[in-house]
């Protein structure tokens, strides 16, 4: 919410969101809420098949020159890149995949001291703004909370599956290697799971909050 908060408003956009982890495929589906064409680049192809299901109109798989595929999507280019690798080199690169005239949201942190160059003329003769978002305010919680309530957004839509907490080495094993986006892990022996894609949070008693 807070990256969409700092872009202001985005009128028909076309959008390219670039990382397809549980982070890019809730930008997918905020896009796609807002109306705009959306176009999903990654690199693993289960990742970018979710990309489809968030409502992208078409994926591009990162493996050659995203940025080449872009503009033979779309003439120009996007109007909107959503960053969300958090790779110093997709940070550079990015302006340039842009449409003259658009924007790059800088979502995927780096660490800590990176550097990064930018081409000068690209981002001034362009006319390439770079926004930077990080953290969130009050209002970008209580919209979150309105989609969840609503059911408009539903966060078990992008659970892999549910395992127990004995499981967790080799949920990270599975994550390593690319098998699934998000695991639930249940610190109690998993006995049954809800096949409801809808989240329920319930107190330590097992009750529902209501």
């Amino acid at each position: 919410m807070h990256g969409w908060r700092r872009l202001g408003p985005v009128a028909g956009a076309r959008v390219a969101v670039v990382g397809v982890g549980p982070i890019g495929l809730l930008h997918v589906r905020e896009a796609v809420r807002r109306g705009h064409e959306v176009v999903a680049v990654g690199r693993r192809p289960a990742a970018l098949a979710l990309a489809a299901q968030a409502g992208a109109s078409h994926t591009i798989a990162a493996g050659g020159d995203p940025g080449e595929a872009l503009r033979s999507h779309w003439r120009g280019g996007p109007d909107l890149i959503i960053e969300c690798t958090g790779a110093a080199d997709v940070w550079k690169a990015a302006p340039s995949w842009v449409a003259g005239g658009g924007r790059v949201l800088l979502f995927g942190g780096l660490p800590g001291e990176t550097a990064v160059e930018f081409d000068a003329t690209r981002l001034h003769y362009g006319e390439v703004d770079l926004i930077g978002a990080f953290h969130y305010c009050t209002a970008d919680v209580l919209e979150a909370l309105q989609l969840l309530a609503s059911g408009t957004f539903r966060p078990g839509d992008l659970i892999t599956a549910a395992r127990p907490l004995d499981a967790i080495v080799e949920v990270f094993h599975d994550l390593d290697r690319g098998a699934g986006s998000k695991y639930a892990i249940l610190p109690q022996p998993l006995l049954a799971v809800d096949p409801s894609p809808v989240w329920s949070p319930r107190r330590g008693d097992g009750s529902q909050w209501r």
